[in-house]
């Protein structure tokens, strides 16, 4: 046996008893960012790993701005990436890093879309809001938006909120929709005029029977026409077939789901067991050394390509193996 320090071998311990503890695998506690990236906009400071609170300033007509914190260490995972609306002024984004080990760091971002400076005048559109129904968020020199709502809507409450204070509004075309039309919006300032034009799509009843999704081998995405709970039902994928022997069959799990109009989440289809041969089928199939492996699982995720994101999943079938 070895010595207490491990620097020998003894046979047999001489007096009293001894315990030693040495833990086998350390978990990382390293939850830093290796750096902040941005589409647009300036940071201040500039990005340092021990540094966890920032400005960055965008341009007034930045309408959005897309952040990713990348971490240093592989086994940490970071929430908070993507893209996110800009109101006028402060917007908070927290990227926070979680290590292996479960130690949490907090990265802040105060991201600033300036106002327009005084004596400045403009006549474009921060955004459109509509009673019931996602902003329409405006970017600057595009003027025709498209908008989905149920076939039982025969007004809308519209609300345009200008940059300029000092904008003339007018709107029309929203009070009385008893089909798909259009709907004007014009802002006036000084010399400047800007018509803004909504087209109003009416989701008839074949658009509410609900969006199928079939195995593509890669991540899809569904947006939501309108507000309202969302029924999800899934099917995972069957394991892979031998001769005339079959794979175990795929799960099936369903739930609600309230989203926004405009919210989208990932939508993964599992691939069979088949599909994948050896490997497996896509999206977390069982490897197999011969014959094919097994079915894909089917879920749905709020964002891309990340596990911990997963609202409801139905698992594949097994393989069936060899004789």
């Amino acid at each position: 046996m070895p010595t207490f320090d491990g620097a020998d071998i003894m046979t047999g311990n001489a007096g009293s008893g001894h315990i030693k503890i040495t833990p086998l695998n350390l978990l990382s506690e390293n939850d830093y960012l290796s750096s902040i990236i941005h589409d647009v906009g300036t940071l201040s400071p500039s990005f340092d790993p021990g540094i966890t609170n920032y400005t960055l300033t965008t341009g007034t007509y930045d309408s959005t701005i897309t952040i990713e914190g990348e971490v240093y260490d592989q086994f940490a995972r970071v929430s908070g990436n993507g893209t996110y609306d800009l109101e006028l002024g402060s917007n908070i984004v927290t990227l926070t890093v979680t290590s292996q080990n479960g130690t949490i760091r907090t990265y802040t971002i105060d991201v600033v879309r300036p106002f327009i400076t005084n004596g400045e005048h403009t006549a474009e559109l921060q955004k459109i809001k509509i009673d019931g129904f996602a902003d329409i968020i405006c970017i600057q020199g595009v003027y025709e938006y498209n908008l989905i709502v149920p076939d039982t809507t025969y007004y809308l409450d519209v609300t345009p909120v200008p940059y300029d204070s000092t904008a003339r509004l007018t709107v029309s075309g929203f009070t009385y929709i008893p089909e798909s039309k259009i709907g004007t919006i014009v802002s006036r300032v000084s010399n400047q005029r800007k018509s803004y034009k909504i087209n109003i799509i009416k989701a008839g009843a074949q658009d509410m029977l609900g969006t199928e999704f079939d195995y593509t081998g890669e991540p899809q995405l569904f947006t939501a026409p309108i507000n309202g709970v969302y029924k999800l039902e899934l099917w995972g994928a069957q394991g892979g077939n031998r001769a005339y022997n079959r794979g175990g069959r795929g799960a099936y799990a369903t739930g609600n789901l309230y989203m926004k109009a405009g919210e989208s989440v990932w939508v993964y289809v599992g691939g069979s067991g088949d599909t994948g041969g050896k490997a497996g089928g896509w999206n977390g199939g069982g490897s197999r050394p011969v014959h094919n492996g097994g079915g894909g699982a089917s879920d749905i995720r709020t964002t891309k390509d990340d596990l911990y994101t997963r609202i409801l999943v139905a698992g594949g079938g097994g393989s069936v193996g060899s004789s």
